[in-house]
């Protein structure tokens, strides 16, 4: 009985001279998937597959056959393989071909088909309707926030009126005492200071050298710290003028 052959068909089973392998052109198989079953007359199987890689191809294994772009055949491939070859299609060149591509560069890969894709768009475009851009929508002006009314301008709060005159007191109201006043009075600081004077008092320059710190409205946060800080012993405007001091008992009140 015939032996079933027919991937191999082209590949004679009679070895003849023994090939070279030819110097071939860099990348001259760049990109190819192969595989190689068979025996060969210029190389063995290791030698095939490293100079395949040597010019660019990638080396497929035997159970990733459909994978490949094309498979070199050597003689004396085994039946099986070559019934597996021909289920899936696949493309063959014996070993001569081989030796050919490494020199030319030419790597028989059929181009895949696009054309038929290409003609298929153009179709597509020709069918399809050109959408008219949706008008764009215009946005309104936010309403002007209603011009507010203008506030009434405050009235001025009416000030305290200032006590003109000093009140008639006692002579010697303040002997020997030493008194600093810090702040502001409804009647100025300079009469404050001359009736204290007038009565006997002396004017200290230092908080720390008064015997009495009078005090006024708004004094300056420095001072009343201080003055916390150190217990001194302070009255203020109205306490001045009159004795309602609890601790005004070294000195008369002024009326």
């Amino acid at each position: 009985m015939a032996p079933k052959r027919k991937a191999g068909d082209a590949v004679a089973d009679t070895k003849s001279e023994k090939k070279s392998i030819p110097a071939g052109k860099a990348g001259s198989l760049q990109g190819l998937k192969l595989i190689f079953t068979g025996t060969f007359e210029s190389m063995d199987r290791k030698t095939s597959e490293a100079t395949a890689k040597k010019y660019g191809a990638a080396i497929i294994p035997a159970n990733k056959l459909a994978e490949v772009d094309m498979v070199v055949l050597g003689t004396r491939a085994g039946q099986k393989k070559l019934d597996e070859i021909e289920e899936n299609g696949l493309k063959t060149i014996n070993e001569d071909e081989f030796l050919e591509m490494i020199k030319t560069g030419d790597s028989a890969k059929e181009p895949e088909d696009d054309a038929g894709d290409d003609d298929e768009g153009a179709e597509d475009d020709e069918d399809e309707e050109i959408e008219e851009p949706a008008p764009k929508k215009t946005k309104k002006a936010a309403p002007k926030a209603a011009t507010k009314a203008k506030a009434a301008p405050k009235k001025a709060a009416p000030k305290n009126e200032k006590a003109t005159t000093v009140p008639e007191g006692k002579a010697d109201a303040f002997k020997g005492l030493k008194l600093l006043f810090t702040g502001t009075f409804e009647i100025d600081r300079k009469t404050c200071e001359a009736t204290a004077i007038t009565y006997g008092a002396t004017l200290a320059k230092k908080l720390q050298d008064a015997d009495w710190i009078v005090l006024g409205t708004k004094p300056g946060p420095k001072k009343v710290t201080e003055i916390n800080e150190n217990g001194y012993s302070t009255m203020n405007e109205a306490e001045f003028f009159t004795s309602k001091h609890p601790q005004r008992m070294t000195f008369k009140p002024l009326y």
